[in-house]
């Protein structure tokens, strides 16, 4: 009977391990290995255990009030409150609360440039495309899934 239990949370750990979610990862902010635009050339994919996350640098430049140019610079990769996205780089990181969706963390301008950073979180396989399609975000991870078939293991064996 133990040992039956044990190959079932071996597999039950197993299948946890495979449920993780599937991110881009990419670093248009500092230097990168591959492309990291904001869309098409998104970067490439990985398995992440938590949350995917997006950071979007806006620089724009302004004239009599008016935006005349703009930049955007992306960073996207595994995440669980948003501070991996916003090390080392220009955004605040101060209160990163890992909840889902975008929040503000950061804007300065310097001359006629605004700079803002924009932080997005979300919880679905390659989910960290756009800030667009990420705002309030929300889907159902791997965690759920996992603790649920661990109960149901334990009732069938203990009815068993």
């Amino acid at each position: 009977m133990r040992t039956v239990l044990a190959v079932g949370c071996l597999l039950l750990s197993l299948a946890a391990t495979a449920l993780a979610i599937e991110c881009y990862s990419c670093d248009g902010i500092k230097e990168s290995d591959g492309p990291c635009a904001g869309d098409g050339q998104i970067g490439e994919q990985v398995s992440c255990a938590d949350k995917c996350g997006l950071l979007l640098e806006e620089r724009l430049t302004e004239a009599g009030g008016s935006v005349v140019s703009s930049d955007f610079r992306w960073r996207r990769g595994c995440a669980t409150d948003g501070q991996e996205m916003t090390d080392n780089s220009e955004a605040e990181g101060a209160e990163l609360t890992g909840e889902l969706g975008c929040q503000n963390v950061g804007q300065y301008s310097y001359d006629n440039i605004v700079v803002r950073h924009t932080l997005c979180l979300c919880n679905s396989t390659l989910c960290n495309t756009h800030k667009n399609d990420m705002s309030g975000v929300a889907g159902s991870g791997p965690g759920g899934l996992g603790v649920a078939m661990a109960v149901a293991f334990y009732l069938v064996q203990w009815i068993i």
